[in-house]
């Protein structure tokens, strides 16, 4: 619950920016949401009546659902017999169903039906439909006398015959992840018991606000807006994964819960090594999916959930937003005041105030009266713009969108056929049912405008989706969705709503404009979500708390399967000191989504707002970014191919290393870059661990460590931000641009090699279309051996695509001053070359083969 003060501060933030008849207005529409749920209950027979009223009035502000007592819920019982079907075997128990699928060597799913021996064909957004086509792996069935055994090659799954449970081991049979308490149910929830083993952290869940080990905690899976800000702890928030992983003697798996409705994940808050799993209603089907390494786990699940599309190259720049930027002028000066400060910027973004009387697809006709006109302006100095989305339809009868929706009768209804209407920024608004294919179609339509004016990308807000309101502010749960013409209610629909918005409009970008990559960045999401969006953390607190807390969210939805996020740089609510703010410049500046955001109710947060020396850490800040773009842009590629973050925890890259289990404060960008960022106010040196099994870099001096061990780096306020390299590795950089259409004029790349032996790649194309799905690409895998005699790197390269430049210049740093006999690039002699104290520069055309030699 939250405290007086946050309280209080909650009241005034919404009265300045709704206004009391709103304010007043969303009282009785959680009292109205209430009374819906309940007149509802049973759909085949409504009851109302001021008993109901009554009742809605002290429902109105109820909590979540909790699941009840574990030890309460029935159980299947003994096992009495089995069949196996190619790659499923149908247990029978005494009160129930088991059904086990094995999908791969590494991944098993589970199912269980208390009532029926035939299970229909599973369906879920989060899952890949493809996943139905997978190619079976061979299994192996037996039994001992305990046990029914399922074997693969990775795998082997035991289903004991005294109560179902089911454990899985390796292939050497040492356990994986064990049975805790089995399966139960009662009429209203399903759950299962997994143990957790010791001491070992468990991650994901995509976005809570909590430290990176989620372990000891307990979570509820429900999208959620929790009104404007939120604090450590606050649960549930906007984004819904039910999805953790794991280590068990140091061997990695994760457990999903494909089940869309309500979900409590109670990750050892309980007892400390159990895991259990619950759902409000639906399917008991979870996915087991086993590394051993994490990298593995997550390129599995990514394989069942999917992989992000490569966006355009302009979404790794820096971007500028603010609710609100109200006018065509004020976007204009600040387009010209980013230029006249030489701060490197690629989007703007527009929050509700562009559009007249926040009607979705409009534009306000006095603020921005020619917006073809004025994105065209913006468009020589390579500026994009972003423009929000929100999915209530403004009830009115003069408003256009809303008339045809209702006509082509695409927006949600109660039971008894009554389109609802709730109360949103417009007032009262209807809700299309994106569950729909032809609701997704009109969406798709109405976005036409929009894309004909110029806007690149769009941002889909309130899509938990979120209403005015207090308790749960979201839709009944008794409306009525299409579900691909399955239906459903919104119980069930609720957080995959955000999904389905996400997919709409990621799909009309994609129809509209067929030549181009759609971006599309969302508050809300279900697993599956890097299909159609980037997210963002949303409404995120001005504090030292938050700057921290925004590291822990990244990795953790780079660990659900979700590479692409950032946050509201800065803070959304609250006003940051200088010292803050260019703190979380300098972080934000490693962030895949890389965007200052923040309230109209508080003070403007451009890179400039806090002081000339607040702009110019910014400004390094993000001129560093622009300079490793081709590094960012490589490492994206390999999330759109490999299913991996972006932004990597430490343990992701050293799972060997136990020191990096436990390490929240510093993390990897790829393979090659460790990050070690400034998180607490009035620091002027901070340690920083570097992993064993590598040789260390630092970035801006080439002082060499050994890994294994902790060093002190300066971290004052005008220090770069501590960032180390991996030996071995080729990190490509550019010249600075001021924003990424100057990327194609760029007369070279500079390699920058860490002398060692190791591979790197870099991965290029126009950063813009799709011809690199036809083989318009160019990725350069580099093959770094070093010796006694000298170093030789060899590159294979694949891919169609020709880069505008035709030199290479290379900066070959040494742990010692390097003076080399001779440089061979394939049969050309380098005879020209710069030296300094730890490298030397040299340049080169595209080669397939360097040699220096001592």
């Amino acid at each position: 619950m939250p405290n007086a003060s946050d309280f209080l501060k909650t009241i005034k933030f919404s009265l300045k920016t709704l206004g009391l008849p709103m304010l007043l207005r969303s009282a009785r529409y959680s009292i109205q949401k209430a009374h819906a749920e309940l007149k509802f209950a049973d759909p085949f027979h409504p009851h109302d009546g001021l008993g109901v009223w009554w009742q809605a009035i002290k429902a109105s502000n109820a909590p979540l659902p909790a699941p009840p007592n574990f030890a309460d819920l029935h159980t299947p019982g003994e096992i009495q017999s089995w069949r196996e079907e190619g790659n499923t075997v149908l247990v029978v128990a005494e009160h129930g169903y088991i059904e086990l699928t094995v999908l791969t060597p590494e991944i098993v799913r589970v199912r269980f039906n208390p009532d029926h021996s035939t299970f229909p064909a599973p369906f879920s957004y989060a899952i890949l439909p493809s996943v139905a086509d997978w190619t079976p792996p061979d299994i192996t069935v037996s039994k001992d006398e305990t046990a029914l055994l399922i074997t693969t090659a990775a795998l082997t799954v035991r289903v004991h015959h005294a109560n179902g449970f089911i454990d899985f081991l390796d292939a050497a049979g040492q356990p994986i992840n064990l049975d805790s308490g089995g399966i139960g149910w009662n009429d209203e929830w399903q759950s299962v018991r997994r143990a957790l083993p010791p001491f070992a952290p468990v991650f994901g869940l995509g976005e809570h606000a909590t430290p990176l080990n989620l372990r000891g905690h307990a979570f509820h899976v429900w999208a959620r807006d929790p009104g404007g800000h939120y604090r450590t702890a606050t649960d549930p928030l906007y984004q819904a994964h039910p999805w953790w992983v794991s280590l068990n003697q140091n061997r990695a798996f994760g457990i999903f819960w494909d089940n869309s409705r309500l979900a409590h994940l109670d990750l050892g808050a309980a007892q400390p090594h159990a895991a259990t799993i619950s759902g409000n209603g639906g399917e008991l089907r979870y996915y087991f999916i086993f590394g051993p390494h994490l990298r593995d786990v997550l390129a599995r699940f990514s394989d069942l959930t999917g992989k992000m599309p490569l966006p355009p190259l302009w979404t790794l720049g820096f971007q500028q937003a603010r609710w609100s930027y109200k006018s065509e002028e004020e976007v204009l000066t600040l387009a010209k005041e980013f230029r006249r400060r030489k701060i490197p910027c690629d989007a703007i973004y527009l929050d509700i105030h562009y559009m007249q009387d926040y009607r979705v697809f409009s534009w306000h006709k006095k603020r921005f009266p020619n917006p073809a006109e004025m994105i065209k302006t913006l468009r020589p100095d390579g500026f994009k713009i972003v423009t929000i989305l929100d999915p209530g339809i403004k009830a009115d009868r003069l408003n256009d969108t809303a008339e045809d929706g209702l006509k082509k009768d695409v927006f949600l209804k109660l039971p008894d056929e009554t389109v609802f209407k709730g109360p949103v920024w417009p007032g009262d608004c209807y809700f299309p049912d994106f569950t729909n294919p032809k609701v997704r179609i009109w969406w798709g339509e109405n976005l036409r405008q929009l894309v004909d004016d110029g806007v690149a990308g769009f941002w889909t807000d309130m899509n938990e989706p979120a209403l005015f309101g207090y308790g749960d502010p979201t839709l009944p749960r008794t409306i009525l969705h299409d579900f691909e013409g399955r239906f459903a209610t919104h119980a069930e629909m609720h957080n995959v709503y955000g999904l389905q918005m996400a997919r709409a409009t990621h799909d009309a970008i994609g129809t509209l404009r067929p030549n181009r990559r759609p971006f599309v960045l969302s508050r809300s999401g279900f697993s599956g979500i890097q299909r159609y969006a980037a997210v963002w953390t949303a409404d995120i607190e001005s504090t030292w708390e938050h700057l921290a807390l925004s590291l822990s969210m990244v990795l953790q939805l780079g660990l659900s399967g979700v590479p692409f996020s950032g946050v509201d740089i800065g803070g959304f609510f609250g006003t940051p000191t200088p010292e803050l703010f260019a703190r979380w410049m300098q972080l934000g500046a490693f962030f895949p989504l890389f965007r200052v955001h923040c309230a109209d109710t508080f003070p403007r947060q451009e890179p400039w707002s806090f002081g000339e020396q607040v702009e110019d850490i910014s400004r390094r800040a993000i001129e560093l970014r622009y300079r490793l773009l081709p590094y960012f842009y490589t490492v994206l590629q390999q999330a759109t191919t490999e299913g991996l973050p972006i932004v990597r925890p430490m343990l992701m890259e050293f799972q060997d290393d136990a020191h990096t289990h436990s390490l929240d404060d510093q993390f990897m960008l790829g393979s090659h870059l460790l990050v070690a960022p400034i998180l607490t106010p009035n620091t002027e040196a901070r340690s920083v661990y570097l992993p064993a099994g590598a040789e260390w870099v630092n970035f801006w001096n080439d002082e060499r460590f050994s890994g294994g061990q902790s060093v002190s780096v300066s971290a004052k306020l005008t220090d770069p931000p501590p960032i180390f390299v991996r030996a071995g590795a080729i990190i490509p950089q550019w010249d600075l641009i001021q924003h990424t259409d100057q990327a194609a004029t760029l007369p070279t790349v500079h390699l920058h090699f860490y002398v060692g032996s190791g591979e790197s790649r870099l991965y290029e194309d126009d950063g813009k279309g799709k011809e690199y799905r036809r083989g318009r690409y160019k990725l350069t895998r580099f093959i770094a051996r070093t010796g006694e005699t000298g170093i030789r790197i060899t590159t294979r390269i694949r891919g169609e695509y020709a880069p505008p430049y035709d030199t290479l210049t290379w900066h070959v740093h040494s742990p010692e001053p390097l003076a080399p006999a001779a440089i061979r690039a394939d049969d050309i002699t380098v005879t020209e070359w710069e030296t300094t104290a730890h490298s030397i520069i040299f340049r080169t055309p595209v080669i397939q083969r360097l040699d220096i030699r001592r």
